[in-house]
């Protein structure tokens, strides 16, 4: 899986003060916060690292490529509690992974309405694996 050009993952909950959510990623900053007990949760951190590509590497053109390929809701701004690019940090995390080791459990997929097909899952870890290298030739 194509990773951002640059990311800082620190062990520990979010600095923000109030932040509900022990694991995130920064909008402003190459940085992400992974709690120290869930350090070895693969979705979580590929949830996150996911954020990063997202802010670092997407064009709004290919946010609505991949909202078509997602078949995330196509109304509404991409950044937004539980839009597109939460569906997106999901699918990131998903093709991270690999299809024979995707978690089985809802929490971790808090964004994605259902399980996505496998053919679903891979158009979509194909084109993030396609935008990686297009980006990556372009430096």
């Amino acid at each position: 899986m194509p990773l951002p050009p640059s990311v800082y993952i620190h062990l520990g909950g979010c600095p923000e003060a109030g932040a509900e959510q022990l694991a995130c990623s920064s909008p402003v900053s190459d940085q992400v916060w992974i709690p120290r007990e869930d350090a070895t949760d693969w979705f979580t951190l590929g949830h996150e690292i996911g954020h990063q590509f997202d802010r670092q590497v997407l064009t709004e053109d290919l946010r609505w490529w991949l909202r078509g390929l997602m078949r995330a809701d196509g109304r509404g701004e991409w950044f937004r509690e539980k839009g597109p690019n939460e569906w997106f940090a999901d699918f990131y995390a998903l093709c991270a992974m690999g299809f024979d080791r995707r978690p089985r459990n809802e929490a971790h997929m808090a964004y994605l309405t259902e399980d996505p097909s496998p053919r679903r899952l891979r158009r979509v870890c194909t084109a993030i694996r396609m935008i990686g290298l297009a980006t990556s030739t372009r430096s």
